[in-house]
């Protein structure tokens, strides 16, 4: 089954060398690199890898300095220009900072069933970290309203038709693929997998964590608070509010 692996890249010459040799290892028919306002040699370290490790493969870059007039975020634009070059139907994502296992390419088979629209898989977060383990833990059964924006893969079909709404979100793009996913009555899976996040989280991705909560996925405060609390995630609880205020303002 031919696939196509979507890379955004933003000053990642650092952890190239590890996302780069682990996409070529589950083998996509071809490469997308997204180069999004690189001033470093992102460039030049992703195309030594391809020599490297003798990626047979197509790959193919594209480089964004600036986002179209009526578009909010700059990761939505990025996904649908990545999207909108792809030539497969299954689209797999991964950030630059992180590392696929080799269990991805057997869990893009279940794309073999035409009812699934989005599969998002689990990771593990180096060094370790509590709230990632949990959370994996607790996604095995709960994955009502859980996309995980790591690395995930879905069908090219479910949101070309979709460019209004790509354009409208301020954050979370791997919420609307998901939401979209289901709208059209596709199955979404969630798949265990030795994948793993090379880049610690930060205070403030959990703060804009929390505006998303409220803007994209309109999360009740009920089940922000649980899963701030859960998470060990305090500023989640203070990006959402302020996006409500600001809102309600």
């Amino acid at each position: 089954m031919k696939f196509s692996c979507l890379l955004p890249v933003h000053n990642e010459a650092k952890f190239l060398p590890y996302s780069l040799p682990s996409i070529f290892s589950v083998k996509p028919d071809e490469t997308i690199i997204i180069l999004d306002r690189c001033t470093d040699n992102s460039l030049d370290v992703a195309h030594c890898l391809v020599r490297k490790f003798e990626y047979d493969g197509a790959v193919r870059t594209v480089s964004v300095e600036k986002i179209d007039k009526g578009w909010n975020w700059q990761l939505s634009y990025l996904m649908y220009i990545g999207t909108k070059t792809a030539h497969n139907d299954i689209i797999l994502t991964i950030n630059a900072d992180t590392q696929f296992g080799e269990i991805i390419r057997e869990h893009l088979k279940h794309f073999q069933n035409k009812e699934v629209g989005w599969i998002s898989f689990s990771y593990r977060e180096y060094p370790f970290k509590y709230d990632s383990w949990l959370a994996n833990k607790i996604q095995r059964i709960y994955t009502r309203r859980t996309p995980r924006g790591v690395n995930y893969a879905f069908r090219k079909s479910i949101i070309m038709d979709e460019i209004d709404k790509m354009k409208a979100v301020v954050k979370g793009i791997d919420g609307l693929l998901f939401n979209e996913s289901l709208i059209k009555g596709y199955r979404n899976l969630f798949l265990r997998s030795d994948t793993i996040h090379l880049r610690p989280r930060g205070m403030k991705r959990d703060y804009t964590r929390g505006v998303a909560k409220h803007r994209v996925y309109e999360t009740s405060l009920m089940e922000l608070l649980f899963n701030s609390f859960l998470y060990f995630r305090p500023l989640q609880i203070v990006g959402y509010l302020k996006a409500r205020l600001n809102q309600n303002a």
